[in-house]
């Protein structure tokens, strides 16, 4: 039988490890609300930038590493568009069926969702917007 002291420690660590996964699903939120033209600048916030080996691999490109590189990626593209080349760009991405799994000392954790989509894109900076599709999946791990 679990004494008193036993019980508290487990709920504790358990209590820890939702609200780990609390935080990953806001951070995840907040990535995909971030995740369009105008606030591309602010989208490296959502990633460890303190930690050298920080990656990330998008699609079929090898994968990006260094905070500097990270940077670069995830809003390198927009923040070179000018105004008028942003006009009739859209993103609009939502998160569904979070899968989260976090370490039994919440210092961890990986998740995977899926990601469909809506997109204008501009094909070459004077081409008219066209309307995609787009469908992803984030599949990530997190260091608390």
């Amino acid at each position: 039988m679990q004494t008193l002291e036993e019980r508290m420690e487990n709920l504790e660590r358990e209590l820890r490890r939702l609200r780990a996964r609390e935080e990953i699903c806001n951070l995840m939120a907040h990535y995909e609300v971030m995740h369009n033209q105008k606030n591309m600048a602010l989208h490296p916030m959502d990633f460890a930038l303190e930690q050298p080996d920080v990656s990330v691999q998008i699609a079929d490109s090898g994968p990006c590493c260094g905070p500097e590189a990270v940077k670069q990626l995830v809003s390198g593209t927009y923040n070179d568009m000018d105004e008028e080349a942003q006009k009739g760009v859209m993103l609009v991405h939502y998160l569904t069926t979070p899968f989260i799994e976090v370490a039994g000392d919440a210092q961890t954790a990986r998740g995977v969702w899926w990601s469909p989509g809506i997109e204008t894109v501009r094909r070459t900076p004077q081409a008219r917007p066209e309307s995609v599709w787009c469908f992803g999946a984030y599949a990530n791990d997190f260091i608390l």
